[in-house]
């Protein structure tokens, strides 16, 4: 599964889908196109999660992966209340989502830490504005597999 690339495969970590007995659970057959495979996967795993928006955000994440734009929304909605503390390497699936975010989409430098993406804070305010202001001119480039501007 290394062809799916590092985002892909991160959020997958994140979800536990290596364990059969979760409903994240990914191994697709071996005549099934990964891409593809996956793809519907976390289409399905995305209406499962409806009512439960952390999890949502990494299939959404997943699926913005797939240059499908209109899952941004979800990501950026669920900002975390305060900040993501990474102790020893631990916690880093909290700030995956946001990181998918800001891989794919073209966002200024100056707002791509994503750990000052709080809710209510001045780079999330400006990520959200961006996005705004941006989100019609947004192409996505499969060969890179990331947004780009018009």
């Amino acid at each position: 599964m290394q062809p799916l690339g590092t985002l892909r495969m991160r959020l997958l970590a994140c979800l536990q889908a290596d364990n059969p007995k979760l409903a994240t659970f990914f191994d697709p057959p071996a005549d099934c196109p990964v891409f593809e495979c996956l793809r519907e996967h976390w289409a399905r795993l995305y209406k499962k999660f409806s009512d439960d928006p952390y999890s949502r955000i990494f299939v959404a994440a997943g699926l913005l992966t797939f240059g499908d734009l209109r899952y941004v929304d979800d990501i950026l909605n669920n900002l975390p209340r305060n900040p993501v503390v990474i102790d020893h390497g631990a916690g880093w699936c909290a700030l995956v989502p946001y990181e998918t975010v800001a891989a794919v989409l073209p966002i200024p430098k100056e707002h791509r830490n994503v750990r000052g993406w709080i809710q209510g804070s001045a780079d999330a305010s400006a990520v959200a504005q961006w996005l705004n202001e941006n989100r019609s001119r947004l192409l996505w480039d499969s060969s890179s597999e990331r947004f780009g501007l018009e």
